[in-house]
């Protein structure tokens, strides 16, 4: 799962409407009108507070998933192949 992000008043409409950090459904809280849900990360850390579904869209992780690169710390080739070891934007 991912969670909305608010923007601001003057955002660029070009920017994400989630956050980048992914999550999964620790605990499912119903109360009428509404559910609420308790998250933690992918490391079994919970998050404070609980979010609505109306905030919350799903995720699937595959072998091609995506993730943003904060910074490239070495580089280097071996056989042929170019390697890198890099520093995940959380």
């Amino acid at each position: 799962m991912r969670i909305s992000k608010e923007k601001k008043r003057f955002a660029k409409a070009a920017e994400q409407n989630f956050s980048t950090l992914i999550l999964r459904v620790a605990k499912v809280i119903e109360r009428w009108p509404r559910v609420f849900y308790k998250l933690e990360d992918l490391k079994n850390m919970p998050v404070d507070g609980q979010s609505f579904r109306e905030e919350l869209t799903p995720v699937r992780i595959t072998d091609r998933t995506a993730y943003k690169v904060d910074k490239i710390l070495n580089k280097k080739v071996k056989r042929g192949i170019r390697e890198y070891l890099v520093r995940w934007l959380v």
